[in-house]
């Protein structure tokens, strides 16, 4: 079961700083993202998305990787520095694979409002 963790903006921030992909945001820009962030726990074993499904979040990994499947075959493996959805949430379309907890993952979800 997906558990939402208490965290506050700047702790949200600081762990955004850490992803390689947010490493030349200017801090101000990083502080956005991390007001609109959420911290999520998902437990091993739990779908994270589902492929086919709407994308409603754009999920950057803190701790923990997770398996990635495509019409029930697994086609890779991501883990922390990792993110993924932002395919179907930028374009608004359907998730093109499943993502699955290896483990217990924790994420940073930035979700549609």
């Amino acid at each position: 079961m997906t558990k939402s963790v208490s965290l506050g903006q700047a702790e949200r921030a600081r762990a955004l700083t850490q992803m390689p992909i947010l490493e030349c945001c200017p801090p101000p820009e990083v502080e956005q993202i991390a007001s609109r962030a959420h911290v999520l726990l998902f437990e091993d074993g739990e779908v994270i998305v589902p492929e086919g499904e709407e994308g409603l979040g754009f999920y950057f990994i803190t701790d923990g990787r997770v398996r990635v499947f495509r019409a029930g075959r697994e086609i890779g493996e991501l883990g922390a520095g990792d993110f993924f959805g932002e395919v179907s949430l930028l374009e608004g379309t359907v998730r093109n694979a499943t993502v699955v907890a290896d483990g217990t993952v924790v994420c940073i979800g930035i979700l549609r409002s």
